[in-house]
């Protein structure tokens, strides 16, 4: 082919979802149409065969245990079914990779993908079989992966847990009835995913502010309450600081909305670092 000078590296996915009831039951992301060992062998073998192609390697993501809170306040009666749904699928996740790491060694592949930020202590039992555990959302820990019973597990074994690193401010724009409410422009920064209060934004400071359950956060203001109990500490820090800290509900989301990140080290901007919507990209 006119241009090509090399083969072009790719990876194939494997749907690793619960699937029950011949398949009238599917938990986790609707990705990839190879489900079965039998097909995954057979589009290796073809892929191979192509010369402007090049395979590298499996990626196996488990949605349904990475991606899913298990103590979700938001959607608190489902957490049980959730809990059982990732303990009864380890094992089956477990064995399928171990039989993917030799097809892996059969055909040559180098990579063997799998895990995320959600089950990193199951991915880390796999380590003879897999070559990458993807935790890019640790790094930021928003506030999704807040509700995860791995948390305190990982508190309990490692001393600490993932911490949250990266926030948003939004500039304060009304004080009004009394000092009740606080009203910021813009904020309507909505995850990803099932619709639900788990995806928006939430204020984390100054404290005591919540968000309007009629309202949200919006695209042109985000209402905030402001708690009795707290008003007169925030209204003496709203008199040096006209902003509100949040937290994304989602990772890496947020740089769709800025054109930079500023990286802070002991209470310094130390780099600004672009997003790609700050090198004029828009993938998706």
């Amino acid at each position: 082919m006119e241009g090509i000078s090399r083969p072009f590296p790719i990876i194939l996915e494997f749907d690793a979802s619960f699937r029950a009831l011949s398949g009238r039951i599917h938990i986790g992301a609707r990705r990839s149409p190879i489900r079965t060992l039998a097909q995954l062998i057979e589009i290796i073998e073809f892929t191979q065969q192509l010369p402007f192609i090049r395979l590298e390697g499996i990626m196996v993501y488990e949605s349904h245990i990475a991606g899913i809170g298990d103590m979700n306040p938001n959607n608190f009666w489902l957490n049980p079914l959730i809990r059982y749904v990732k303990h009864s699928s380890i094992s089956h996740i477990q064995q399928l990779r171990r039989e993917m790491r030799q097809l892996c060694s059969k055909y040559g592949l180098t990579i063997l993908n799998g895990g995320g930020t959600g089950s990193l202590l199951a991915a880390l039992e796999e380590t003879s079989a897999l070559t990458e555990i993807t935790v890019g959302s640790g790094f930021f820990q928003p506030h999704l992966f807040d509700y995860y019973q791995q948390n305190q597990v990982m508190i309990n074994q490692f001393g600490s847990t993932f911490v949250p690193s990266c926030y948003f401010a939004l500039p304060i724009v009304r004080v009004s009835d009394k000092g009740e409410w606080v009203t910021c422009g813009g904020g309507g920064y909505v995850a990803s995913g099932r619709p639900g209060w788990d995806k928006v934004p939430l204020p984390v400071f100054p404290l005591g502010l919540t968000l309007n359950d009629s309202e949200g956060p919006g695209e042109v203001q985000t209402p905030l309450r402001i708690d009795p109990t707290r008003r007169n500490e925030t209204m003496k820090f709203f008199e040096q600081n006209q902003i509100v800290y949040f937290r994304h509900a989602k990772a890496g989301e947020l740089a769709e909305r800025f054109m930079f990140f500023l990286i802070v080290a002991d209470g310094c901007i130390v780099e600004i670092a672009k997003t790609y919507r700050g090198y004029g990209m828009c993938f998706l």
